[in-house]
């Protein structure tokens, strides 16, 4: 027997196993600054399914990895309408969304 797990302890919930293998790869493609990015996002989903023994449809963790991001964006847009702090946080979600999708657009890691 043993445990295969992954560490999401920005997101920490009861969720899908895919949404923090996401946000593993979100890292990955944020703040790695490594290049083949794709391939390694690919080899991240790949070793878990191995270890896991699951299988994850790449859009599933694609719409994932967006996904955390939006809801980052709409929960900083919020507080921003209440009078709140974090006008540069704001902004730099927007980029995040928009690195998400520029990634997604570039074939998302497909070979």
């Amino acid at each position: 027997m043993h445990l295969t797990a992954v560490l999401d302890f920005e997101a920490m919930a009861w969720d899908s196993v895919c949404v923090d293998v996401a946000n593993t790869c979100s890292t990955l493609l944020m703040w790695s600054g490594l290049d083949g990015l794709g391939e390694r996002i690919e080899a991240v989903v790949t070793i878990y399914e191995h270890s896991a023994g699951v299988d994850f449809e790449r859009m599933d963790v694609q719409t994932a990895m967006l996904a955390h991001w939006f809801c980052h964006y709409w929960n900083w847009r919020d507080r921003l309408q209440f009078g709140e702090f974090g006008h540069e946080v704001k902004g730099r979600l927007c980029y995040r969304v928009f690195s998400v999708l520029s990634y997604l657009a570039n074939g998302g890691g497909a070979s």
